[in-house]
């Protein structure tokens, strides 16, 4: 029997009522901030994530789904959603249409690690983009955004911490001071921290081995370096956040995992996850507009895993869906019902998660009834020989068991009654 491959799981029909109300929420939440939704596609150029994602970081070393076409051409699998978008930003010429854009997106990326609670090769992301100011306000209100699909879904004991990772006049000094730390502590780091200290030094502040955390206490933080603008950025963001009630703490550690940060960088984590709690995480890129090609715009943004927002949740109720069945009662029945089941579906399209679905081939009412219990449905529409003979159908209830006889012409009138609460 063939398999999914390892990491990349199904959503079976039991778990998609879940996932449809999480996701119709966050719609809700990103329209009534003004966001827009913009859809890219699952393949790119692989050039597109090695210049904005960073060579060295272990997406583009060690996760991506990389290959060659069949046109000779290097494609990936996204790994992440912001590239994307700010390719397509580019590409498109978005700066005309929206002074400042705010687009948002979800769906699945993939990454190539190993598969662990919270950690799939292919897991869904949203995700919001605001391209076009510096304000730290934008950053205020991205950071709210983060904030409230949080409290929206309750996710367990989150808490929010901010960071700034400076910008292209004093990373640079910074990072020579931290390589000088990490050099004189090399033969005490891990593995993976010593082959950093050149390539992406900034990441071993965010190494999760204790020991390398226990020589890290005493090590140079970018906040203690940053220059006098980004200073004045980041005291603007706490003072924002401070001033609409967001409850926030200082992480110094955080760098994120990507190279396109500047400035501003937070992280969402929840209580209940273990080691990997972080919920959601983004920043400040300013330089990324312009390093993929485009004109220079500044813009922040962050991205939630949606796995990791089911799984920190305390509060997600997914309406269960309606279900009616038409039930013919033998060959006489059948054409009559395709008939009534086509006309209910079109006189309760409007009802969202009702469906109406033909049972054929029963002759007893007792093995119809046996297969809408097993697939929990809410109403049963019976016709048989009596019932054609009377122009009457046998309407069942099957969460409170009562049945009546109901006329064909009046079915629709019945159901659209017994949804609303207001039958008899």
């Amino acid at each position: 029997m063939l398999q999914n491959l390892k990491g990349m799981p199904d959503i079976l029909p039991a778990d998609t009522a879940q996932w449809q109300a999480m996701e119709e929420t966050i719609r809700c939440i990103f329209s009534s901030y003004g966001f827009d939704e913009i859809r890219t596609p699952f393949l790119e150029s692989t050039d597109l994530f090695s210049r904005s994602v960073g060579e060295t970081t272990d997406i583009v070393e060690k996760e991506m789904y990389t290959f060659i076409d069949k046109n000779g051409e290097s494609i990936t699998l996204r790994p992440e959603g912001t590239a994307s978008v700010v390719r397509a930003y580019n590409q498109h010429h978005l700066e005309h249409a929206y002074p400042l854009a705010k687009l948002y997106y979800m769906g699945p990326m993939f990454r190539h690690e190993r598969p662990q609670k919270g950690r799939l090769r292919q897991f869904h992301q949203l995700g919001a983009e605001m391209l076009g100011s510096q304000h730290p306000l934008v950053d205020v209100e991205a950071i709210k955004l983060l904030f409230d699909i949080g409290q929206e879904f309750r996710v367990e004991t989150p808490v929010l911490e901010i960071n700034t990772v400076g910008d292209a006049t004093c990373r640079p000094p910074y990072r020579e001071t931290l390589q000088a730390f990490l050099r004189a502590q090399q033969s005490s780091l891990c593995e993976t921290c010593q082959k950093r200290i050149d390539t992406n030094p900034m990441r071993v502040l965010d190494c999760k081995n204790p020991t390398c955390q226990g020589l890290l206490t005493a090590a140079p933080m970018m906040m203690d370096h940053v220059c006098e603008p980004c200073r004045v950025h980041f005291m603007e963001v706490q003072e924002g956040l401070t001033q609409i009630d967001v409850p926030f703490i200082i992480n110094k550690k955080i760098v994120r995992g990507l190279d396109y940060y500047t400035k501003t960088a937070f992280e969402m984590k929840a209580g209940n996850l273990g080691s990997q709690n972080t919920v959601g995480g983004g920043g400040r890129y300013d330089d990324l507009v312009s390093a993929m090609g485009g004109a220079p715009r500044p813009a922040v943004g962050f991205a939630m895993g949606l796995e990791r927002l089911l799984l920190s949740t305390k509060h997600l109720i997914a309406t269960a869906p309606i279900r009616i069945d038409v039930i013919p009662l033998g060959k006489a029945a059948e054409f009559l019902s395709m008939k009534l089941s086509t006309e209910l579906r079109a006189s309760l399209r409007q009802k969202v998660g009702v469906s109406v679905n033909t049972l054929l081939g029963h002759s007893s009412p007792k093995s119809a009834l046996k297969q809408s219990n097993k697939t929990e449905s809410s109403y049963a529409i019976l016709i048989g020989d009596q019932e054609l003979a009377k122009q009457m159908a046998s309407l069942k209830n099957l969460k409170t068991h009562l049945q009546k006889e109901v006329s064909f012409a009046e079915i629709s009138a019945t159901l659209l009654g017994e949804l609303h609460g207001t039958s008899n």
